[in-house]
């Protein structure tokens, strides 16, 4: 997927890997993100696919590598859009985890998922962050994507407040 997202950002504008970097982190962070060490090799596969092309240009005395998606990479990228969406199950490691806090100690199990709200309230605040500037450069799908991330993480952090609530007065009955 990583490099259907970076086709996806070439074809608005010509951009170097930090700029792409950059672009996931103020954008795709609520789904998708990654690191440098992963956004190179998918350049470069991209352009041995003949996906991509790279140029050099000289920026305020540095050497950058600009990328520009091709004719080919375009109809590539349309292709993967045109795929009817499936909703199928997600791959969550959070849940398969919670799902065996039974086999931990009741208080390390709530301790673990406060620890887990507290690190979806930091993510939302994240984006929350991002709500600007994604409002700025955003086309109405942006956007939509944008306030299901934020919903998303509104969710989790009601229901998983909410559980740990029922957790521990269940716990005390028992």
């Amino acid at each position: 997927m990583l490099q259907f997202i970076i086709l996806g950002f070439l074809i608005k504008c010509d951009l170097n890997g930090y700029a792409i970097k950059k672009t996931m982190s103020l954008s795709t962070v609520n789904f998708v993100d990654t690191s440098f060490g992963s956004i190179y090799p998918a350049l470069k596969k991209l352009n041995q696919k003949g996906h991509i092309t790279a140029r050099e240009i000289v920026e305020q005395g540095k050497i950058k590598k600009m990328y520009s998606i091709t004719p080919e990479g375009k109809e590539a990228f349309l292709k993967w859009l045109e795929i009817p969406i499936n909703p199928t199950v997600t791959k969550l490691e959070y849940m398969a985890r919670i799902f065996f806090y039974q086999n931990l100690e009741k208080e390390k199990a709530y301790a673990l998922i406060e620890k887990f709200v507290a690190d979806i309230k930091h993510l939302k605040n994240e984006l929350e962050g991002t709500k600007d500037y994604v409002d700025e450069i955003s086309d109405y799908y942006e956007m939509s994507v944008y306030r299901v991330g934020n919903a998303y993480y509104d969710f989790l952090i009601d229901w998983y407040e909410k559980f740990l609530v029922e957790l521990k007065e269940k716990n005390e009955h028992e």
